[in-house]
């Protein structure tokens, strides 16, 4: 798992070097973490507080990797506490781990 806040961080990645990535971020971080899919990859937008306006190489788009994102905006109360029940059940019966991560300065 990688954590960074802002594009400089990202030059930790290497192209075509993760599976999947789950971005909070956006903004400037978009394009290198599109650049470090793996073929067959998956980037989720789940969040945008690096701001909404993203750039990438558009022929990212052609390569086999799945752009896609997440909302919470149209789930309501219970749908939201139905989804996080699921997946702590699914960490406690070991189904999913969290991620062993490192940090960088």
């Amino acid at each position: 798992m990688i954590v960074a806040s802002d594009a400089k961080h990202a030059s930790i990645l290497d192209a075509e070097s993760v599976d999947g990535v789950l971005d909070a971020v956006g903004g400037e971080l978009f394009a290198p973490l599109v650049a470090a899919l793996r073929p067959g990859g998956t980037l989720s937008l789940v969040g945008a507080v690096g701001g909404g306006d993203v750039r990438f190489d558009a022929f990212e788009l052609i390569r086999p990797v799945t752009l896609t994102g997440y909302s919470s905006e149209t789930v309501n109360g219970e749908q939201l506490r139905a989804a996080i029940t699921a997946l702590a059940n699914w960490m406690i019966h070991d189904r999913i781990k969290a991620p062993a991560y490192g940090t960088t300065p």
